[in-house]
């Protein structure tokens, strides 16, 4: 018995379906903005982590399907990486003033 080509497709795109359901959407991004809160951009760059997780599931599958968008996926995820980044360059930046006591002179 032989399995035609086109059930084995359609298994496959069974089993991705899923994974094409659910888009990724990209996390909001909030934390950290006022003095003293720092700690909050840890929420985000989680957040952003697990969106370039499902980039990278996203644009796995879409490249192994052949899909044009791979490289738009692709990215997006890149984008994602260099927002994470910025927001670790930021967090240090705003712990290193939230640590640094404001030099108050007379006037």
């Amino acid at each position: 018995m032989s399995v035609k080509p086109c059930t084995l497709a359609l298994s496959a795109l069974l089993l991705a379906g899923p994974a094409f359901a659910g888009p990724c959407t990209l996390p909001r991004i909030d934390g950290g903005i006022q003095s003293g809160h720092a700690d909050r951009i840890d929420s985000d760059r989680n957040a952003l982590l697990s969106y370039e997780a499902c980039l990278a599931e996203q644009e796995e599958l879409e490249t192994a399907f052949n899909n044009p968008a791979a490289g738009r996926t692709a990215l997006q995820r890149e984008a994602a990486a260099n927002l994470r980044r910025t927001l670790d360059a930021w967090q240090r930046t705003r712990r290193a003033a939230d640590a640094t006591p404001l030099d108050k002179k007379g006037s």
